[in-house]
């Protein structure tokens, strides 16, 4: 801040102090002189010997400063103030120093009262879409929770076009095989993985992407650690620019996840809400009752596992939450499976079985590590080349 916009004189400081119009918070004390011919503000600072040693006094009046030059726009323009850290100011964060100023402004009327920070409107709107989105979850999801079974009487959205049709596709594929409710199962929930195969494909992907620059993000992390606000935002920039040089949008792996699972909660309630569907037999199965021999509870679980587990092999590194939920879904989906219809457990045999060969397919987790441990060595060379080319210019120095 530019020496015209600060008040020095000890006489201009005590012209300040004898207006006795001050406001505080517990950090700060503000005393404020209206000055109706001035250009514009000047702000005084004080920062007390009850504020540790000279060091933290300096610490403190630097951020006291920073934050100022920040809100300089927003401050009113016809005014001598003068700032007065309390005890309580001292070791406080950029970010909290901001935050407590902004706020004793306010009382002072030195600042609109409906000026919020950057970071403020910026937690304002992410707070609105959560809202909207969660909204627009739970109705979903309330929707598509009825246990009533699917009746060509069924009516709504979800109810009537969605999971309805879906049903009618099962039991249309079903015809093809003798009316072997199994097979239609087996045939459209296939068809079904086929069609949203590319937005899989598109998020394993971005996915791989994401998880190759983990130890980048990392190492960025642990450099920029510090919670002031000038860390988190230079933190925030290099993480930009690593997401540009690595072609990664981090909000592009949830867009196909968002259109999957309706999909894919759509084939299961045609399933599991379509009587008819669960009347029949497949091989030693009452597709209405659980498997007696427990043959696809298992393959479920097997399924599941190897998926999750060909998964996590491909990553560069990985994490207890990622280890938990290995182990985790597939105990999960045994037990889920002993307990219902044999026609859901035909469903999750299938579908996971099919995860595990697009897995193969588009993430092979030995092709992954190969490419990996080729670039790291293509990248050892290249350092060792550029090493060995100093020491020779080093040597041709010398010489």
């Amino acid at each position: 801040m530019r020496k015209s916009y600060r008040v020095k004189k000890e006489s201009e400081f005590q012209e300040v102090f004898e207006t006795h119009n001050s406001v505080a918070n517990r950090q700060f004390v503000v005393y404020s002189l209206d000055k109706p011919n001035q250009l514009h503000f000047r702000v005084g600072i004080s920062v007390g010997k009850k504020i540790g040693n000279a060091v933290h006094r300096n610490w403190v009046k630097r951020r006291i400063r920073q934050s100022l030059l920040e809100l300089k726009p927003y401050l009113r323009q016809d005014v001598d103030f003068i700032v007065i850290a309390r005890p309580a100011a001292d070791q406080m964060a950029m970010a909290d120093v901001k935050a407590s100023l902004i706020h004793v402004l306010k009382l002072a009327k030195l600042i609109d009262p409906n000026y919020d920070s950057e970071e403020k409107k910026l937690k304002k709107r992410i707070k609105k879409l959560l809202v909207l989105l969660s909204l627009v979850s739970l109705t979903v999801v309330l929707s598509a929770c009825s246990n009533a079974p699917i009746t060509n009487h069924s009516t709504g959205i979800w109810d009537g076009w969605v999971v309805l049709n879906f049903s009618r596709a099962i039991i249309w594929l079903s015809k093809f095989f003798s009316d072997n409710y199994g097979m239609g199962i087996i045939v459209f929930t296939i068809l079904v993985r086929i069609v949203i195969l590319p937005l899989m494909i598109y998020q394993t992907r971005s996915m791989r992407k994401t998880q190759e620059v983990q130890p980048q993000l990392k190492a960025l992390q642990k450099k920029y650690s510090s919670k002031d606000a000038a860390t988190v935002q230079k933190l925030q920039a290099e993480q930009k620019k690593l997401y540009a040089e690595a072609g990664i949008n981090p909000l592009a792996g949830c867009l196909p996840l968002i259109v999957q699972m309706p999909i894919l909660f759509a084939l299961y309630q045609a399933i599991w809400r379509t009587h008819i569907l669960r009347s029949g037999t497949f091989f030693w199965l009452q597709l209405g009752h659980p498997d007696p021999y427990f043959i696809l509870p298992i393959l479920a679980a097997l399924f599941t596992f190897i998926s999750s587990w060909l998964a996590m092999k491909g990553q560069p590194e990985s994490n207890s939450m990622t280890t938990m939920m290995t182990m985790g879904m597939p105990f999960f989906i045994l037990i889920m499976a002993v307990s219902l219809p044999s026609a859901l457990s035909l469903y999750w045999v299938i579908t996971n079985a099919f995860q595990v060969g697009q897995t193969l397919v588009i993430q092979n987790p030995w092709k992954i590590r190969r490419e990996r441990e080729k670039k790291q060595r293509e990248e050892r060379e290249k350092q060792r080349a550029i090493r060995k080319a100093v020491k020779r210019a080093k040597k041709s120095k010398r010489k």
